[in-house]
């Protein structure tokens, strides 16, 4: 390139290519780059820029319009200078070239309408063009005003990434991982492939040795055993191709990492709280002290409120808002009734529906088995950053060594014996996390206080979640999306059902904070002190040998408190000054919120965090296995 050496330039024998057209390379000039030492201290650039009335000629318009820009350049009344900095990227000196073939634009389409994000995580990566069209919509574009971490940011202050990149970043990894997976398939074939071809050569040869007199028991014995195995390894390379990711799905398991996260409410998993004390009936709260023999109109309501208040709603929304976007930007011309329902079933985690050859495609999103996923190793490195933690976990490690192995006749993501170190630095930064930063006593403090104020202006400024959606309703829904009837307009209830949560961001705070409605009052006062730092002390805390019921540990604290007036009569200690909280912490997968105290303690069991991991070694990488 001769970059450096006296009276070259850098970019003499380097060639490009232009956004718009992938196949052809070209020479830019020196005066279109910018140069390392401008010429002078003070100067102006130009930029025109086409806003398109009608998106079905944008290409054809935005092409023209840049060779009428590169002409007036030229016009030699004028004294610009062309930098050729243009979506296209070069001049067109010949009209000829005006007439490209509409074949080859649609095959370039794809490509070039994919889409590279500079991350602060990943660095650069690039989303397939599918991705891109579902990422601009507005109820994606919403997950940039929902925070991440809720609440953290105002302990943290650096903690205001939101639900946007790291949804991105999940499709990322999900890509990466499914590349790495189906080139060790590939290989995995190939090298029974050439085993195949050195048995069939053998077998040719002993067939021919067969045809001599000496010898011949053995010769057709050694041919007998050629054949069996030769047939074995047909049936292994049938087995192995069954096993192969598709394109299709590939693409799949991105848009369901991509999506997963479109449920979520204003502060993330906050606002699953807040449903949880909104509607306590159907969280298993006062709806067990119900009087008998409720109406059908009452059992209807408590019915659609444990709906409301599941623990995975934030999930159904995500797959419910997902098919909206299917709908609205017409992706089903691209997605079928097979691919939407894999979409769904991914986001659920639901192993159940997994086909046995591709069940391991399930434990790449959201993965109920072992809670090692693409979700976790995103957030795990996102929050870190942000948060200001160190991070010994390397996700990108354990990506590379990953692999499918079949153990006991399923087929699941291993990874190789020598990581299972970094598996445990994995669980170690959850806890870490989960101690320092997702349970911060100020965090809970200040969560709780945004809580209260949401419950104070829920029915005023109408705040709730997706309606209640039915599996039944997600299949008609799909049905509906993929018929033969592409143009169909979709029932208005279905889109009553997530109409109003769309709009629900964490601009809900300001709203709210801002507000001059009298019955906004008590809800503002709750925010006015979280943003004047009235909050909660926290007088202290210990660690449970074992875990108590919720009743019984709250009985346990009012006990001593009733013991200590009775010894301080000076100081009297109100019992409904204070509030307490159980925080889980532990290794293994877990649950990703606060644990109410309502479970029963038989069902906490110790777990190491790789009984459900499978490794394999290295003289063995086709054998899955456990190891302790």
């Amino acid at each position: 390139m001769g970059f450096g050496e006296v009276g070259k330039e850098p970019i003499d024998n380097v060639h490009f290519y232009s956004k718009s057209d992938l196949k052809t390379a070209f020479k830019m000039k020196k005066y279109q780059v910018s140069s390392l030492k401008p010429e002078k201290f003070h100067e102006f650039l130009v930029r025109v820029y086409y806003d398109p009335a009608d998106q079905k000629h944008q290409r054809e318009v935005q092409q023209k319009a840049e060779k009428c820009f590169h002409e007036w350049c030229k016009n030699p009344e004028n004294t610009f200078i062309d930098c050729g900095n243009s979506d296209s990227g070069k001049e067109d000196d010949d009209d000829d070239d005006d007439d490209d073939e509409d074949e080859e634009e649609q095959e370039n389409e794809k490509t070039s309408s994919s889409k590279i994000f500079n991350d602060p995580i990943h660095g650069h990566i690039e989303l397939p063009h599918l991705l891109v069209k579902i990422i601009d919509t507005p109820q994606f574009q919403r997950l940039r005003h929902i925070k991440q971490l809720g609440g953290a940011y105002l302990v943290y202050p650096g903690a205001t990434h939101t639900r946007f990149e790291h949804s991105l970043g999940m499709a990322h990894l999900a890509g990466s991982l499914l590349k790495v997976l189906r080139e060790k398939q590939d290989k995995c074939i190939e090298k029974i492939e050439k085993d195949i071809n050195k048995l069939k050569e053998l077998k040719k040869k002993q067939e021919e040795l067969k045809k001599k007199p000496e010898k011949l028991k053995k010769k057709e014995e050694e041919l007998k055993k050629t054949e069996e195995e030769l047939q074995k390894k047909e049936e292994e390379q049938e087995e192995k191709k069954k096993e192969l990711i598709t394109e299709q799905e590939m693409l799949c398991v991105q848009i369901a990492a991509l999506c997963y996260n479109l449920g979520h409410g204003p502060f993330s998993h906050l606002f699953e709280k807040f449903i949880h004390k909104a509607w306590p009936a159907a969280a298993g709260g006062s709806g067990d002290d119900q009087q008998p023999g409720p109406s059908e109109e009452k059992k209807k309501k408590e019915k659609e409120e444990k709906e409301r208040a599941s623990d995975d709603k934030w999930k159904v929304a995500s797959i419910w808002i997902f098919l909206d976007i299917v709908r609205n930007e017409g992706l089903n011309t691209e997605l079928t009734n097979k691919d939407l329902t894999f979409i769904q079933m991914l986001i659920e985690g639901d192993y159940k529906a997994a086909q046995e050859n591709k069940s391991f495609l399930y434990e790449i999103v959201a993965n109920n088995w072992n809670g090692i996923d693409v979700r976790r190793w995103d957030y795990f490195a996102r929050d870190c950053h942000y948060l200001g933690i160190s991070n010994s976990f390397d996700h990108q490690r354990m990506l590379k060594s990953a692999q499918v192995c079949k153990v006991n006749g399923t087929n699941h993501i291993c990874f190789r014996d020598k990581v299972a170190d970094n598996i445990y630095d994995m669980f170690h930064t959850r806890y870490t996390l989960y101690q320092q930063a997702y349970q911060h006593k100020i965090v809970n403090i200040t969560e709780n206080k945004i809580i209260k104020a949401l419950l104070e202006a829920k029915d005023v400024l109408e705040i709730s979640p997706i309606s209640p959606v039915s599996p039944d309703d997600i299949k008609q829904k799909i049905k509906n999306i993929t018929s033969s009837s592409r143009k169909r307009k979709m029932p208005s209830s279905e889109d009553e059902k997530s109409a109003k949560f769309i709009k629900l961001t964490d601009h809900i705070f300001e709203k709210i904070l801002y507000s001059s409605d009298d019955k906004l009052k008590d809800a503002r006062k709750e925010l006015e002190d979280v943003v004047m730092r009235r909050l909660q002390k926290c007088v202290g805390e210990t660690r449970l040998k074992e875990i108590e019921e919720k009743e019984a540990f709250k009985d346990n604290w009012n006990k001593a408190v009733d013991e200590w007036n009775k010894l301080h009569p000076t100081v009297f200690l109100d019992k409904k000054d204070f509030s307490t909280e159980v925080i889980p912490l532990d290794y293994n997968k877990g649950a990703e919120k606060v644990i109410p105290l309502d479970y029963n303690k038989e069902d906490e069991k110790e777990v190491d965090p790789i009984d459900h991991v499978y490794f394999y070694r290295k003289k063995q990488h086709n054998k899955g296995r456990k190891i302790r």
